[in-house]
C-alpha cells in the first residue's frame, strides 16, 4: 500500500479560500501547492480502510450529497489550486473514506461531523482492474465518525494537462485557455470526488482566474467579485441540478461570447477571440433541437441555460456537459454565407446529438458504465430523428441505416462485445465508448420503435424519464417503462440483442404452393463475415435472438408488409392468401437488426424488381449483398453484376451505399494486379454520373445535390483515380490556393485531395501556408487533410512527421492519417511510420487516440504483414489503456481480409477481365 504524507497539518491553516484566491496571482501562503507532488512513500502499516473491491467501484465509506468547489485556474500557468467541501453521508462508523482522486497533490484535509473538526491522512491507492496509476484516495482519520452526515474538506493542487483530457489547457494566438474533459473517469484529475456515474448530486462552484479571463460552468453565473487586490475576478455560479462528476464542466480564457435571440432557453456560443460571428447557425440548430426534443419527451429542456463551447482543440467530437456542451470547433463554427452541405448536416447531427443527452444521459443518468448505451445508443438513435423534423432533405435517418450496416461488420467479428458487458471499474468504462454502443444500441432502438409503433415508444420513454428525473436509472427500468406502454415483454427481446455480441442472418424462402397459403420459412444462425464461407475450425454457433421481423412482398401497385416473430431457430410467416408474390424482402423498412439472405432464384428475383422499390430496400439490399459476400453465401461476382445494373441509381443515400460496397471490394478484394481494371469497372458505374453533375456548384442546387455531387466525386478519385479529375481538381486547388472563399467547400475538399496526389513539395508547402492562414475552421481541416494524400512516400512522411511537432493541433493530425489511409499505396507507409514512431506518440496522445492509431493494422491483407504487425504493434500498445482490445480487433479485420481476398480474389479478377471502360 503507498501512503502519501500530508504537507502539513490542516489545524492552523490559513482559510481554504484563501489559498484559492491567492493562487490566481502565483502567491501561496505556506506550503507552495503549485508545485509537482513529491514521491509518494510507502509504508507497511495495516490499513484502516477497506480493501479495494474486485468490481473497481468505491467500497461505500460515504456517499455524497453536495460539492461545494472553490478553483483558482491560470490558464497560462501550468498548475491550478482548489479547495472542496463534500457533503457525504456516513452509512456506518468508519475510520477510513475512499473517494477518487489523481495526480492531486493533497495540502490539507479534515472531515467535519457536528462540531468536532477530524483531521485526515490522505494516501493513494490503485483500484482493482485495468489501471495504471492509483486514482483512490483513501482519508484516514485521526478517530471513527459515526453515522450520519459530515462534510470532507480538502485543499490541493494539480497539473493543467496538455493531453486533453482533465482540466487541460489550449494555446491559440499566443494566448491559452482552459477546458474541462471529464468523461468517463477524469474528475479525479481535476478534484477529489465520488467519481461513479450513479452518485448524483448538486455542485456550486466559484472560479477565480486573472483579469481579463471570464469562467463559463454548468450553472448561470450569479455575480462576480475582484480578488486579489484586482488582479483578479471571481466568478459565482449557482447551484447546478444533481449531477454525476462526469457531467461537471467550466471553461476559463478570454472568450467571445454571442446569444441566441430570446427565447425559452438562454442560448449562448462560446469562442475563442474572433470567431463568435461564425456562431449563427449553430445557435439557430440549437434553439430548433431544443424545442422539437421538448415536445418529443414532453417535458421542456431540464436546465437554466445552454452554453456551446467551440473548443479549438478536443480529442471527441462533443461532450454532453450539463447546460455547457464542448465541441470540436470545427464541427460547429460555420461561416453562415458559404459553409459547405456536407459541413452543415455534420454540424446538424452533433448538435442533435448532444442536446438530446440532456434528457437521456444527464436529467436521467445510466447507474454505472455497463449501461452507457442508454446514453450514446439514445442520442445516437434521436439525433436522426430530430434532424429529420428539422430539416427533412438532410435525409438523416437514411444516413443512420448506412451506420446500421457499417456497425453489424464490426459485430460479426469473434472480439465483438455486447451492447451491455460487464464493467469490472472505471478503468474498463473507456473500452464502452465505440461503435458497438453508439450504433447498434441506436439500432435496436429503431427496431424497437418499427415493433411497437412511434407513439407506443415514446410513450414508454416519457413514463421512464418522468419516473427517473434529475436520478439514475438501468436498461431493465426503461423496458419495463416501454413495455407496460406496449403491454409486451420488451425486455426479453432488446436483451437478445445488447446481452450477446453478433448478428443474426435470417434465412428466408418463399414457399407457395395451391394447398395452403404462401408463406415465409424463416431460420437463423450467427452470421460470420468470411469465416462462415470458408467453413474451417470454428466450432457451431447456436445462439438465437428473439427477432421482430417484417416482410415485405410484391402485391400488386403497392408492396405489402407482414410481421412476426423469430423466436427460436425457425418459424413460418404466412402472407396473404391468393397468387404467389414475385418477391419477398425479408426486412421491410431496414428496421431489423440482422441480415437476410434468399434462395438464389428469389435473390434474383429481388433484384429484378430493385428499381421499384423503396430506398431503404435498395440501400439494404447493396449492403445486404456485402455482407453475404464477406459471409460466403454470395459470390463476388453476383454483386458486381447488381452494382452494374445499378448505374442508373441517382438517390444519394442508395448511391453512397453503392460507394460504401465498392470500397469494401476495394479495401479487401482488389490487390495491384487486379487494380487497374477495378479502377476501370468504378469508372464506368461513377463517371457518367459524375459528368452529368459537374464540378460546378449552381445556385439552384439543393443540398442533397450538392453532397451527392460530393460523394460522387470523391469515390470517383479514391477508387478509381480518375484522369478526368485531374484538369478540374488543379484548376480549383489553384483557386483555392489563392483564396479559399473562391470555392465551395466541398469541391475544394476533392480538389485538394486528388491534385495533393500528384503534387510535388511545392504544393505541399503551399498547403502548410493556407492551413497557417486560414480564418475558418472549415478552411484550416480542408488545407491540412490533403497533407496525407501525397503518393510521393517522401512527402507523405513529412506530413506524417508534423503530428509529432506543435505545427499542428492534435485533433487535426488524424485528419492527415485519416487522409492517407484511403489510398491503398499510403497504407504501409502510415503503418511503419506510426510504429516507429509509436513511443514518441505516446508522449503525446492520450490513450483513447492512441488506440485509434492501431486501426492501421486493419488494411493488412497479407499473412507474413499481418504477423509482423501483431507482434510489433503488441508490444507498442502495452500499458495503453483499450489497446489490446482495439488490436485484437484490428487484427480479426487483417485476418477476414485476407481469408476473403484467398477465397474470392480470383473470381474478382476473372469477373473484371471483361470490363472495359466506358
Amino acid at each position: 500500500m503507498l501512503f502519501r504524507r500530508l504537507l502539513r497539518p490542516f489545524a492552523g491553516a490559513p482559510p481554504l479560500a484563501a489559498i484559492a484566491i491567492c493562487a490566481a496571482s502565483g502567491c501561496v501562503p505556506g506550503n507552495d501547492l503549485t508545485r509537482a507532488p513529491p514521491p509518494i512513500a510507502s509504508t507497511d502499516a495495516a490499513p484502516i480502510a477497506p480493501a479495494p473491491l474486485d468490481s473497481g467501484r468505491l467500497p461505500g465509506t460515504a456517499r455524497p450529497l453536495r460539492y461545494d468547489v472553490a478553483l483558482a485556474i491560470d490558464p497560462a500557468k501550468s498548475r491550478f489550486t482548489g479547495d472542496v467541501g463534500i457533503t457525504v453521508e456516513i452509512a456506518a462508523a468508519t475510520q477510513a473514506i475512499v473517494l477518487h482522486g489523481r495526480d492531486l497533490t493533497i495540502g490539507r484535509a479534515e472531515v467535519v461531523q457536528g462540531d468536532q473538526h477530524v483531521a485526515a491522512t490522505a494516501s493513494t491507492r490503485l483500484a482493482k482492474g485495468p489501471r495504471d496509476a492509483p486514482d483512490e484516495l483513501v482519508l484516514t482519520l485521526a478517530r471513527p465518525l459515526g453515522v450520519g452526515r459530515a462534510e470532507i474538506k480538502i485543499a490541493w493542487s494539480a497539473p493543467i494537462g496538455d493531453k486533453l483530457s482533465g482540466l487541460y489547457r489550449v494555446k491559440e494566438d499566443g494566448v491559452y485557455y482552459a477546458y474541462t474533459q471529464l468523461e468517463p473517469t477524469d474528475a479525479r484529475r481535476m478534484i477529489p470526488c465520488f467519481d461513479e456515474p450513479g452518485f448524483k448530486v448538486p455542485f456550486e462552484l466559484k472560479v477565480t482566474t486573472p483579469k481579463g479571463n471570464l469562467a463559463v460552468a454548468n450553472a448561470e453565473e450569479t455575480g462576480r467579485a475582484d480578488a486579489d487586490e484586482g488582479r483578479s475576478t471571481t466568478f459565482h455560479f449557482a447551484p447546478t441540478a444533481p449531477l454525476p462528476t462526469y457531467l461537471f464542466a467550466l471553461a476559463v480564457g478570454p472568450f467571445e461570447i454571442r446569444e441566441a435571440p430570446p427565447g425559452p432557453v438562454k442560448i449562448r456560443v462560446i469562442t475563442t477571440r474572433g470567431k463568435a460571428a461564425l456562431g449563427d447557425l449553430v445557435l439557430e440548430a440549437a434553439a430548433a433541437h431544443t424545442r422539437l426534443l421538448g415536445e418529443y419527451f414532453d417535458r421542456p429542456y431540464p436546465y437554466s441555460k445552454l452554453d456551446l463551447v467551440a473548443v479549438p482543440e478536443f480529442g471527441f467530437g462533443a461532450m454532453e456537459n450539463a447546460g455547457l456542451i464542448s465541441f470540436r470547433e470545427e464541427l460547429i463554427l460555420l461561416d453562415a454565407q458559404r459553409a459547405g452541405a456536407a459541413a452543415r448536416r455534420t454540424m446538424a447531427t452533433n448538435v442533435a446529438h448532444e442536446i438530446s443527452h440532456h434528457w437521456f444521459g444527464n436529467l436521467v443518468t445510466m447507474a454505472w458504465w455497463d449501461d452507457l448505451w442508454l446514453n450514446e445508443g439514445f442520442a445516437t438513435w434521436m439525433e436522426s430523428k430530430i434532424v429529420d423534423t428539422w430539416r427533412p432533405t438532410m435525409d438523416a435517418r437514411l444516413q443512420a441505416l448506412r451506420s446500421k450496416g457499417t456497425i453489424m461488420e464490426r459485430d460479426a467479428l469473434d472480439s465483438a462485445r455486447p451492447v451491455r458487458q460487464p464493467i469490472s471499474g472505471s478503468g474498463e468504462a473507456e473500452d464502452a465508448f465505440d461503435e458497438i454502443t453508439y450504433d447498434k444500441g441506436a439500432a435496436v432502438l429503431g427496431m424497437l420503435e418499427a415493433w411497437l409503433g412511434e407513439t407506443t415508444m415514446r410513450d414508454g420513454i416519457r413514463a421512464y424519464l418522468k419516473a427517473h428525473e434529475h436520478g439514475s436509472a438501468t436498461s431493465a427500468d426503461l423496458f419495463q417503462a416501454i413495455g407496460s406502454a406496449a403491454n409486451k415483454d420488451v425486455g426479453a427481446i432488446a436483451s437478445t440483442f445488447l446481452d450477446q455480441p453478433g448478428v443474426p442472418l435470417v434465412r428466408a424462402e418463399l414457399v407457395c404452393d395451391k394447398a395452403a397459403a404462401p408463406r415465409v420459412h424463416l431460420t437463423q444462425r450467427r452470421y460470420r463475415a468470411s469465416r462462415a464461407g470458408v467453413g474451417a475450425d470454428h466450432e457451431p454457433d447456436h445462439r438465437t435472438w428473439k427477432i421482430p421481423i417484417c416482410v415485405a412482398y410484391e402485391g400488386g401497385e403497392k408492396a405489402g408488409v407482414t410481421c412476426g416473430l423469430l423466436d427460436g431457430e425457425a418459424a413460418d410467416l404466412a402472407l396473404p392468401a391468393g397468387r404467389c408474390p414475385k418477391w419477398i424482402y425479408p426486412n421491410a423498412g431496414e428496421n431489423g437488426y440482422y441480415r437476410f439472405v434468399l434462395p438464389p432464384a428469389q435473390m434474383e428475383a429481388l433484384a429484378a424488381a430493385a428499381r421499384g422499390l423503396d430506398p431503404r430496400l435498395r440501400m439494404g439490399m447493396v449492403a445486404g449483398s456485402w455482407a453475404l459476400v464477406r459471409s460466403g453465401d454470395m459470390a463476388v461476382g453476383t454483386l458486381l453484376d447488381l452494382l452494374e445494373g445499378m448505374k442508373r441509381e441517382r438517390h444519394r443515400p442508395v448511391l453512397e451505399e453503392i460507394i460504401a460496397a465498392l470500397q469494401g471490394v476495394s479495401d479487401t478484394l482488389v490487390d495491384e494486379a487486379a487494380r487497374p481494371a477495378f479502377r476501370r469497372y468504378v469508372a464506368s458505374i461513377l463517371l457518367p454520373i459524375a459528368r452529368e453533375l459537374g464540378w460546378e456548384t449552381r445556385k439552384a442546387d439543393t443540398d442533397d445535390q450538392k453532397l451527392l455531387r460530393k460523394s460522387v466525386l470523391s469515390a470517383l478519385s479514391t477508387l478509381a483515380e480518375d484522369p478526368w479529375l485531374d484538369a478540374e481538381a488543379e484548376k480549383r486547388s489553384r483557386a483555392f490556393l489563392a483564396n479559399p472563399r473562391s470555392l465551395d467547400p466541398d469541391m475544394a475538399a476533392i480538389a485538394l485531395h486528388h491534385a495533393a496526389r500528384r503534387g510535388g513539395e511545392r504544393r505541399f508547402d503551399e498547403l502548410i501556408s493556407a492551413a497557417k492562414r486560414a480564418k475558418l475552421p472549415e478552411e484550416r481541416i480542408d488545407a491540412v487533410g490533403p497533407l496525407g494524400s501525397f503518393a510521393d512516400p517522401v512527402l507523405l512522411r513529412r506530413a506524417l512527421d508534423l503530428m509529432l511537432t506543435d505545427q499542428l493541433r492534435i485533433q487535426d493530425s488524424f485528419y492527415i492519417s485519416s487522409s492517407a489511409m484511403r489510398w491503398p499505396d499510403s497504407r504501409p507507409v502510415v503503418r511503419a511510420w506510426v510504429r516507429d514512431h509509436f513511443t514518441e506518440l505516446k508522449g503525446k496522445m492520450p490513450d483513447f487516440l492512441l488506440t485509434r492509431l492501431g486501426g492501421v493494422v486493419e488494411s493488412i491483407c497479407e499473412k507474413t504483414e499481418r504477423d509482423a504487425a501483431a507482434k510489433l504493434f503488441g508490444e507498442a500498445m502495452k500499458g495503453t489503456e483499450g489497446g489490446d482490445r482495439a488490436l485484437k480487433q484490428a487484427l480479426e479485420v487483417a485476418d477476414e481480409c485476407i481469408e476473403l481476398r484467398a477465397r474470392e480474389g480470383a473470381n474478382l479478377k476473372k469477373k473484371l477481365g471483361g470490363k472495359k471502360a466506358q
